[in-house]
């Protein structure tokens, strides 16, 4: 939903944002807006930690400014949202932990109740 979003912010520039925008524009009224979104958010130190951890060939070339550029975009366009917004603090819950997995589906049902109730206040 954000995503190519903010990608095309960071990556694109000139004419090709400006493609970007105009196919964007055209389909994002086809596109049902998410209840819920979820930002895992934490310090660029332990999200590095993560991306390396995980291993995917692509992230490898990601640098510690990158992902604090794309978390600050991603923090600036979830200030702008009017979708419920569950945020998460990797560096207070490890999601891999099935507990911590619990607790956010809980968050994230919630969220949802807000949602339906036409609420959208940030958890």
């Amino acid at each position: 939903y954000l995503q190519d979003r903010i990608y095309a912010e960071i990556w694109l520039a000139g004419e090709d944002l400006d493609t970007y925008r105009r196919v964007a524009a055209a389909v994002g009224p086809l596109v049902r807006p998410p209840d819920v979104l979820v930002l895992l958010d934490g310090p660029v130190a332990l999200l590095m930690e993560r991306i390396a951890a995980r291993g995917r060939r692509y992230e490898k070339s990601f640098t510690e400014g990158f992902v604090r550029r794309l978390r600050d975009t991603y923090r600036r366009r979830l200030a702008e949202e009017t979708t419920a917004v569950v945020r998460v603090d990797i560096a207070r819950r490890d999601l891999r932990e099935a507990g911590e997995r619990r607790w956010l589906v809980g968050r994230i049902g919630e969220a949802l109740g807000r949602t339906r109730n036409h609420d959208t206040a940030t958890l």
